[in-house]
């Protein structure tokens, strides 16, 4: 590691230098969503091996560096404060291959590999998922008025949505494509008018089958969930919701809301829309840029084992070429 913690400024003064814009990516989600894309049954090596994963994050790789963007693959080092506020948190998820951690192949491979290649590079935060290491990118170009795509379909990023801050779900040769805003039709169908700093509470509300959340009360009337959101404008302007009070000195527009109310007081009810909302909002931490120094092996392990000659050449003729 080699950067203070909260100093992290290398992703503005890169882009000021070079004029590459900034792409952030969670890796491990890449080879997750690569896992269905680029199946087992298509790609297996000479000896049996999966590859498809791999190939999914090479893929992505090389389409930005071609684009002439900067590329910051975030690590998920596991979030350890959300599985102990939901033990079954992701506890749905699958291994990519049905045995072998994502994790654990990212890094004896793909991380040793990236640190010999230009304009990429890895960051993480021990103890921290890499949506929150991506949220904190995200601020920080913010804050520097410095702008950044985020390469993800997590709708929980959305809370990183700004004037300088855009989601793309994918990237080809043209571009980026299917373009998030908080205007967008993406946006409105999935949020409505809920602001982003919003969102952790509105998403409490629904839940998430993705991460294994259950929604605290099923069917919640939504205009009662926007009833609190407006309000939260007023009285928590900065995002940081008061849960209790929110809910204590709401003053119900409808009778049909009474019932609905007094459920969302049961003890057992707000502390699960609680856990949610802590589990789902994205904070922001101090991040580190992993050091880049050459590995020996990283060329070896890509091609010996899992046969991606196509990548080493690419690495190899990317780096002679910038």
């Amino acid at each position: 590691m080699n950067d203070i913690p909260g100093k992290y400024t290398k992703i503005v003064e890169r882009y000021k230098e070079n004029g590459r814009v900034p792409v952030i990516i969670d890796l491990s989600n890449i080879a997750y969503r690569s896992s269905f894309v680029f199946t087992p049954d298509k790609f297996v090596t000479s000896q049996g091996v999966y590859n498809g994963h791999l190939f999914g994050i090479c893929q992505n790789i090389k389409t930005l560096l071609k684009l002439n963007y900067e590329v910051y693959l975030c690590r998920d080092l596991r979030s350890t404060f959300r599985q102990y506020l939901v033990e079954s948190y992701k506890s749905n998820r699958e291994h990519a291959d049905g045995s072998v951690s994502i994790h654990d192949i990212l890094n004896k491979t793909i991380n040793p590999l990236i640190s010999t290649l230009k304009n990429v590079h890895t960051i993480s935060s021990t103890g921290y998922e890499a949506d929150d290491v991506m949220f904190s990118l995200s601020k920080i170009c913010d804050r520097n008025e410095t702008p950044c795509y985020i390469l993800s379909t997590d709708k929980d990023l959305c809370q990183a949505l700004s004037e300088y801050t855009t989601i793309a779900h994918k990237f080809i040769a043209a571009g980026p494509q299917e373009i998030v805003t908080p205007s967008s039709e993406y946006y409105e169908k999935n949020f409505g008018d809920t602001p982003p700093k919003f969102l952790p509470l509105y998403r409490a509300f629904k839940g998430d089958a993705s991460d294994n959340l259950e929604a605290p009360i099923k069917r919640f009337p939504k205009d009662l969930i926007q009833e609190f959101i407006e309000e939260c404008k007023i009285n928590f302007p900065d995002g940081n919701i008061n849960l209790a009070e929110m809910i204590l000195k709401h003053n119900i527009t409808k009778k049909s809301h009474e019932k609905w109310l007094n459920e969302l007081k049961d003890k057992n009810s707000f502390t699960k829309l609680f856990n949610n909302f802590k589990v789902m909002r994205l904070i922001e931490i101090p991040v580190y840029e992993e050091d880049e120094a050459l590995v020996d092996n990283a060329f070896n392990i890509i091609t010996e084992k899992y046969e991606l000659w196509s990548f080493r050449k690419f690495v190899r003729e990317y780096n002679r070429g910038v």
